[in-house]
């Protein structure tokens, strides 16, 4: 027999046999209706045995609301635009990356690393080394960020429902600590930097007021208003002062290259140059110039020394503020499991024990039936091809 009729024979051997393909299926499930379902049922108990054998898992949960986001260093001069981007950054951006930066820190190794020394973690979760201890640790936490409500959710899985409410509860702790260590740090470098910058401008001061009281006062400059005229001087130098601290304050929350640092840096540059053409535009008769030029001195001196007693005061208060997180749901001993589920995994297996049948059954009823159709030549003839492709 040619290849060409071996061809025209297994194709007419599988129109015969899908043309009863679907009543075989039919018979094929009546006759084994109780075989497919009692190894069904037996995958499905085996599974459910086998889920007993598996260490349940609990979850306990807190939720917070974080500490409310200071604003930075406020000046007692208003600036202007300054103090306008300020309001903005804080009433948006700034909310929105504080919340992020909690929950950067309750991810970060440091709130971890604090967590597994103070339970003994390394030997609860029967591993070697600190990092695996804190790599799991962070697989059986989930920390969810609802930005919209202002809630910060901690969820923490453990085979020990006291032992995963005690976790849940060591990351508002921790977080707390460590949200106060950060802000001390921050406000004792502030402090420290405004406290020089008083004792500098303190000795300026002093200075200033010694050379005001030097100068010889004439009867043409009594008739004059030293005070208008360097307002707008003193005025400028003061925002530009504040400016400067702003863009300072600012880089607590943003780095350089940010659209908002970029902007304040651009504001400041402005009110240099501003502040340039008044004093070349400044006009003043030359039998006042000695004393109006001390005094001037004097009022910017008394300005930068106010401004630094402020900021020094403001950086003190910080230091000894204590950051709030107001728990909102505290943590509580689970008294129900999260896995392993028993009936799930039982009612899974089941199913998928009774598919694998069924596809086990088709197949081996579409190779009966398709030798049984079959006559002796052709199939060996479809032996023999099948031969000939192998040793080809």
């Amino acid at each position: 027999m040619t290849d060409v009729d071996v061809s025209e024979e297994t194709k007419s051997v599988s129109d015969q046999s899908g043309e009863v393909g679907f009543l075989d299926l039919i018979l094929l499930l009546v006759n084994n209706f109780q075989l497919i379902i009692i190894l069904s049922l037996l995958g499905g108990l085996i599974t459910l045995g086998y889920s007993y054998t598996i260490v349940p898992t609990y979850r306990s949960t807190v939720s917070m609301l974080p500490p409310a986001v200071d604003n930075p260093s406020s000046p007692s001069i208003d600036s202007g635009g300054a103090m306008a981007l300020l309001g903005g950054l804080v009433g948006g951006s700034v909310e929105d990356r504080k919340l992020d930066e909690i929950v950067s820190i309750l991810k970060s190794h440091r709130v971890a690393d604090k967590i597994l020394k103070k339970y003994n973690l390394i030997k609860d979760y029967n591993v070697l080394t600190r990092t695996q201890t804190i790599e799991k640790l962070h697989s059986r936490t989930h920390i969810d960020l609802q930005a919209s409500r202002g809630l910060i959710v901690i969820h923490v899985l453990d085979e020990s429902p006291q032992r995963a409410a005690q976790l849940a509860q060591a990351y508002v702790d921790i977080l707390r600590e460590t949200l106060n260590e950060l802000a001390i740090t921050e406000a004792q470098s502030r402090r420290a930097f405004y406290e020089k910058q008083l004792e500098k401008s303190k000795d300026e001061l002093v200075v200033a007021e010694l050379e005001i009281a030097k100068t010889r006062v004439t009867d043409s400059l009594l008739k004059t208003e030293p005070g208008s005229a360097v307002a707008n001087v003193l005025a400028l130098k003061s925002q530009i002062i504040q400016q400067e601290i702003f863009i300072q304050s600012l880089k607590n929350y943003l780095v350089d290259d940010s659209a908002d640092v970029k902007q304040a840096k651009a504001d400041l540059l402005a009110l240099e140059k501003q502040l340039a053409k008044e004093e070349i535009s400044d006009k003043i008769d030359t039998s006042s110039l000695g004393y109006l030029q001390v005094y001037r001195n004097f009022k910017l001196k008394e300005a930068v020394f106010e401004l630094n007693l402020s900021q020094y005061e403001a950086a003190k208060v910080d230091e000894a503020k204590d950051r709030t997180i107001q728990v909102v749901d505290h943590a509580s001993v689970p008294e129900f499991k999260v896995a392993p589920r028993k009936a799930f995994m039982a009612i899974v297996a089941t199913g998928l024990t009774f598919c694998i049948l069924i596809f086990i059954l088709i197949i081996r009823q579409g190779m009966q039936l398709l030798f049984a159709e079959a006559s002796s030549e052709v199939r060996a003839s479809l032996l023999k091809s099948k031969l000939k492709w192998l040793l080809r």
